[in-house]
């Protein structure tokens, strides 16, 4: 019976160490949000690039043009 408490011990330190482990995996995915760039605002942001570039170049080629 004292095998059987010392293993449920055991099991118990272990699933305590498992949820402190995944409660800090948890907590630095949370905080990803704020350190990288979402695939969505990816997307907005090489639309405007595009855009800009886009307008850049029509422009030069109307100034090249005008000449």
């Amino acid at each position: 019976m004292t095998i059987e408490i010392e293993r449920l011990a055991k099991l118990e330190e272990k699933t305590d160490n498992i949820v402190e482990k995944i409660d800090s995996v948890l907590a630095k995915l949370d905080n990803l949000d704020n350190k990288y760039i979402t695939r969505n605002e990816f997307a907005i942001f090489k639309w405007i690039a595009s855009s800009i570039i886009a307008l850049g170049t029509a422009i030069a080629t109307f100034l090249l043009i005008k000449r």
